[in-house]
């Protein structure tokens, strides 16, 4: 089953002793794997997406999770990379798969969304994009200082810096796996300016951009 982390989701019924395996995939991730927009659209409704498996399916499926428990445990960045395109295609399979028509689809009613809730949402699929606090509070419906004040008691930390925090992440993301120049990956992060944005990352990482793809760009 696929679901969008940010909604509360419980497991209230299994059988006997059936494993349970958990991949957590982060949004700047997920937004580079380019998934099918309805099955998109679907998960970040707060909606679970699962599909029947047959037998052999499922223990193949159980085998597969087992071996990437395994590897991503050895901490190496090449196997890390693998394992992750191995589970991009395994999540793309997913979700064709789940919008075929014949497919099984559960769907949960999804629950209430609370205010910082959908302050998150919105950050997190217009993170890239020029978006101020003003944005984000114009978006739910609130004052900005409102905004920032609710924000802060459930993230500690300010919407502006909660944005920054994001493009910084999808940058190292970015910087690990491609060799496009830096300025261009700065501003496909969200940054007007490469010099705001060499003065966030090295806050964050107490290294240049150069120096951090110097040191994790997998070859």
């Amino acid at each position: 089953m696929v679901f969008w982390a940010l909604m509360p989701h419980q497991i209230v019924e299994f059988d006997r002793d059936a494993p349970y395996y958990v991949i957590t995939v982060p949004f700047s991730i997920l937004h580079e794997w380019k998934l099918p927009k309805a099955f998109l659209d679907v998960l970040f409704k707060g909606e679970m997406q699962a599909i029947t498996h047959h037998f052999e399916d499922a223990e193949f499926d159980k085998k597969r999770f087992e071996k990437w428990t395994q590897e991503l445990e050895q901490e190496d960045e090449e196997i890390y990379a693998a394992c992750l395109l191995e589970f991009c295609a395994y999540l793309k399979r997913f979700a064709v798969k789940s919008l075929s028509a014949g497919q099984c689809l559960q769907k949960a009613s999804p629950p209430s969304i609370n205010l910082v809730e959908r302050i998150a949402m919105y950050i997190a699929s217009k993170f890239t994009d020029p978006i101020k606090v003003c944005d984000v509070a114009k978006e739910v419906g609130v004052h900005p200082d409102y905004a920032n004040t609710i924000f802060k008691k459930a993230f500690n930390c300010t919407i502006s810096n909660y944005i920054m925090e994001q493009r910084v992440l999808y940058a190292q993301r970015k910087l690990a796996f491609s060799t496009e120049s830096i300025t261009s990956l700065a501003y496909q992060s969200g940054f007007n300016s490469i010099s705001r944005f060499n003065a966030a990352f090295k806050k964050k990482n107490i290294m240049t951009p150069r120096e951090y793809r110097k040191k994790h760009l997998l070859a």
